[in-house]
This record gives C-alpha cells, structure tokens and sequence, in this order.
C-alpha cells in the first residue's frame, strides 16, 4: 500500500512539473537526475529516458558541467537557496545562457534531493549586450560631439579676440593682452614699448586697385610684422589701416633695430606682380612707464608719434618726444 502510495505521489509530481513551461530537474545526492521535465528536455534536445541516472558530465562539456557540479556542491553544503547565471549547450549545439535556482529537500524514502528551476535568458542578454554595445556607441559619439563642440566654442571664444582678415588680435584682443603687459610690468618693474603702426597708402590701393587688393596689402603687412616679431611681442590690427605692436625691452636699442626693420621691410612688401604698387607704413613708439602709465595714454602718445613721422617722412618711426631720457 505503501509502494502505490509512493508511486502515486511521484506520478503525481512528475505530472505537475511537466505542466509548467519552465524547465525543471532533480538531481540525488550523487548529482544524478532522477526527475526532468518536459520543458527541460525540449530545451536541451534529449528524450527523458537518457537523463534519468546520469550526470552533467555526460552531456556537457567539461567546463559547463564543472560549473555545475560546483554550485550542486555548494548548495548541498549550505542547504540554501542558490542563483546563478550560467550557459548551457543542448544537443543541437546552441548555448543558451539560464538563470538557475537550486534549493535542497530531504525526502524521507530517497534522502536529499536538488531541485534546480531555469529560465532561458539568452534574448535578455543578448539584447542586454546590444544596449551596452548602443550604449558605448552613443557615449562615444556624444564624447566626439562634446569635444567637437568644445573646440567650436573655444573658437568662437578666440575669434571674439581675433581680426578676420588677418587672424591677429582685434582690439579687444589687445585690451586684453595690454593688461597682461601692465601688470607684469608693474609686479617686475620691467619696461615696455608700443609700436603704433599705419599703412600709409591704403586709400590710394582701395581707391586705385579697390579693396580685394586693399585687403592683399593689409594682410602682407601683419605677415611681414609677424614675421619680425614673431614671438618676441604682440601684434594686432586695430583699425582699417591701423596695428599695435607691444614688445618688452630691456634697452632702448633693441626696440630701435625693430622699428628700424619693420618700416624697411614694409617698403619691399609687392601686392601685385603686374603693377608696381609704393607700399610703407609709418609708426610712433611709447614706452613704459616713460611715455605712460596706462593703455589709454601709451596709445595716444604712439599714435601722436606715429602722425609726427608721418608728417615727416613717409614710411619711417619716430619716438614720442619727451623731456625725460629712457635708456
């Protein structure tokens, strides 16, 4: 009676996990099956018959089976429920990637048993995957649109300190770095001098050639004052026919071989191979703090300078006059 009971009761099992979708086992303690559902053979491919009385190691590879000898180990050991993500290979050669439960009952006519519930996580990775792969993607693509918004910026910064024409400072520009200029001049007692700069014939050239060829001079004279100062000082274009130039000096001479340079070298600049176009610019120095103490008074007084050269000779420099010796 006994016997019927018992094989009521398993029958009886056996029917209610077949009904459910989801793959289902039990293993003994020797880590055989002795119980699989429907779902689970459907899924790995073999009929039930082959599963009962034998072990992971005769289906699986030897690195699946391993994994789960291990866990069926484990939760043997602790008779605690146990989850883990795992792959499997069914017969027909895919592996699928499960989320498996194990839990542990003691049966009083078979001993301990494990029952082990899986669902196929496969999709939910691999479309898991394809989200972090989206999302590398995007990260990266906002990264290079960042930087490449970043550069724009920094040049919508610069040029708000930058003449078109020429790529020099614009006024505001030279605001700026007139700063920098006095205040290291103040903290270091240093001197320096502004070479105030106008083309003398760029009227005529707008006027005669018109202003593509204006614009040719202009620029072959920031090229030509660039070149000579390179990065002993700063140049910038501050009005049509206007630039400044800041350089620090130690002695007075060497700012003299400079001027002396540039308005030589403005003589010789050619802005057309066809017709011989006259080119020079005049310019007027000030020095600090001699001639000035400030922006606004160093540039009026270079400027003053430069229109006192002018009125004497085209194309030459003139310092600004004052009583006081700087040398």
């Amino acid at each position: 009676m006994g016997n019927i009971k018992q094989d009521y009761t398993f029958e009886l099992l056996e029917n209610i996990i077949n009904s459910l979708a989801t793959p289902i086992f039990i293993k003994n303690d020797e880590h055989k099956w002795i119980l699989v559902n429907d779902a689970y053979c459907k899924m790995l491919g073999h009929p039930r018959e082959k599963w009962l009385g034998k072990s992971d190691f005769d289906f699986f590879s030897d690195q699946e089976a391993e994994v789960f000898w291990k866990k069926d180990i484990e939760v043997f050991k602790s008779g605690k429920i146990n989850t883990n993500e795992e792959f499997v290979t069914g017969k027909d050669g895919v592996t699928h990637c499960i989320k498996t439960t194990k839990t542990v009952f003691n049966d009083k006519t078979i001993g301990r048993v494990l029952c082990g519930v899986f669902t196929d996580i496969t999709s939910l990775k691999n479309t898991q995957h394809q989200l972090e792969k989206l999302n590398i993607e995007l990260t990266k693509k906002v990264a290079e649109r960042t930087s490449e918004l970043e550069k724009i910026n920094q040049y919508l910064k610069e040029l708000a300190f930058k003449d078109l024409l020429t790529g020099l400072y614009n006024r505001s520009g030279l605001d700026k770095m007139f700063k920098k200029y006095l205040k290291r001049a103040q903290s270091k007692n240093e001197k320096f001098a502004v070479l105030y700069l106008d083309v003398d014939n760029l009227k005529f050239v707008n006027d005669k050639y018109g202003h593509p060829m204006g614009d040719i001079l202009i620029k072959k004279v920031a090229q030509t004052a660039t070149k000579i100062i390179q990065k002993k000082g700063t140049i910038a274009r501050v009005g049509g026919d206007e630039f400044i130039i800041l350089m620090r000096y130690k002695h007075k001479n060497k700012i003299t071989v400079l001027a002396n340079e540039i308005v030589v070298q403005m003589r010789s600049i050619v802005i057309s191979k066809k017709d011989q176009i006259p080119t020079s610019s005049s310019m007027g120095i000030a020095c600090y703090p001699k001639n000035g103490s400030n922006q606004w008074a160093l540039t009026k007084n270079a400027d003053k300078a430069m229109y006192q050269s002018k009125q004497k000779y085209q194309g030459s420099y003139q310092y600004y006059q004052h009583n006081q010796d700087d040398s």
